[in-house]
C-alpha cells in the first residue's frame, strides 16, 4: 500500500511540474488613448492610457485574448501588441484622429 501511495504522490508530483507557463504582456503606445481589454480573469476592462502602457498576466492554454486603444486625440498613432512567453500573437498601429488599433488571439493549448 505503501508502495502505491509513492507512487500516486510521484505522479501528481511530475503532472504538476509539466504545467507550462504562459507569460501574456499586453503593450500600447498613445499619447492619449482609451483602452479596452481582456484580463487575466477574462473580464472586459476599460480606462484610459497616456504614453505607454502594459499589463502583464499569466494565461491559461486556449485563454482569448484582446486589446483596443482608441486614440482620444485629433492626430497622432496608437499601436498595440500581445505576446505569449515573448513571441508575437499579434500587433496593430493605426495613424489619425480618433483611430482604433485592435490586437487579439489566444493562449496556445
Amino acid at each position: 500500500m505503501k508502495v502505491v501511495s509513492i507512487l500516486l504522490i510521484i505522479v501528481a508530483m511530475a503532472a504538476t511540474s509539466c504545467r507550462k507557463e504562459y507569460n501574456v504582456r499586453y503593450k500600447v503606445s498613445c499619447a492619449s488613448c482609451s483602452l479596452t481589454y481582456s484580463d487575466s480573469g477574462d473580464n472586459t476592462q476599460q480606462h484610459p492610457a497616456d504614453g505607454d502602457w502594459s499589463l502583464d498576466f499569466e494565461g491559461e492554454p486556449g485563454q482569448f485574448l484582446y486589446l483596443s486603444a482608441q486614440n482620444e486625440l485629433a492626430s497622432g498613432s496608437v499601436s498595440v501588441s500581445i505576446t505569449v512567453n515573448g513571441d508575437q500573437v499579434d500587433s496593430a498601429t493605426s495613424t489619425g484622429g480618433y483611430v482604433v488599433a485592435t490586437a487579439s488571439g489566444s493562449v496556445p493549448e
